[in-house]
């Protein structure tokens, strides 16, 4: 089995829930890069965003990324939804662990953030085509899972049985 495992999909799909779970099932730390970020820089997304740009955060998301790859320690990484889109983190990401895309339903992603005010780049009438747009990148994981109707502790138990066949 894999020492690094990350969870990709899109905001909302649960990575940062099901990755504390499947960490703490599997022995393993758990990391959350966007939590990271917001530790490191002392702030909020939605205020980096603010503040800096995306051009800033996602070059502070892949010095993340990067430090969690060297890291020695087995781990289990809740990646941000847009981590992938861009190859350098990608290539990182499949050259270095196991990824795992956390597919979730358009319909049950804005049900579950139709209430959010922390997710900066989520509008209901114009993320759906970013949504469809990351499918293109998510498809690059080595294993889907349908997350859309299932609890976390469900989601846990599959990626657990599809890791450790």
């Amino acid at each position: 089995m894999k020492s690094k495992i990350f969870l990709c999909g899109f905001m909302g799909s649960g990575k940062t829930t099901v990755g504390q779970l499947l960490a703490k099932e599997l022995g393993y730390a758990f990391a959350d890069t966007d939590h990271m970020i917001m530790k490191n820089l002392s702030s909020t997304i939605t205020d980096i965003f603010l503040r800096h740009g995306e051009a800033f955060f996602r070059e502070q998301e892949r010095q993340v990324i990067r430090q969690l790859i060297l890291q020695p320690d087995p781990v289990v990484v809740a990646l941000g939804g847009g981590a992938v889109i861009y190859q350098s983190n990608l290539e990182d990401v499949l050259n270095s662990g196991l990824l795992i895309y956390l597919q979730c339903d358009w319909p049950v992603i804005t049900e579950r953030l139709k209430d959010t005010k922390e997710r900066p780049l989520f509008d209901p009438k114009t993320s759906e085509k970013e949504w469809q747009r990351r499918q293109n990148f998510y498809k690059y994981a080595a294993m889907t899972v349908d997350v859309s109707h299932k609890t976390p502790q469900q989601i846990t138990v599959e990626i657990k049985a599809l890791i450790n066949p």
